[in-house]
């Protein structure tokens, strides 16, 4: 289950709120057919601490990597998975 303060916009969009908030962006690009991406949202995303603080600083932008921006964003930087932290 993705986390409810995953942002549904564009990485654009994100990357420009981001900026306008002094926030960085948190991007999680995860396999659905990876077990540790279900986990991670249960036991990481999920927790209360987690939540609290990424809301302070972060802007999360999840997708999974068959989702088209998902994989425009794998493409575009050439990533493999995990996370990955821009400033704005």
């Amino acid at each position: 289950m993705v986390p409810r303060y995953n942002d549904n916009s564009s990485f654009a969009k994100c990357l420009h709120r981001g900026k306008e908030e002094s926030k960085f962006v948190l991007v999680n690009i995860q396999d659905p057919n990876e077990f540790m991406s279900h986990t991670l949202n249960r036991d990481v995303w999920s927790n209360e601490t987690v939540e609290e603080m990424l809301k302070a600083s972060f802007i999360f932008w999840q997708r999974d990597d068959t989702h088209p921006e998902g994989k425009q964003f794998l493409q575009y930087f050439q990533f493999v998975g995990g996370l990955f932290i821009k400033s704005s």
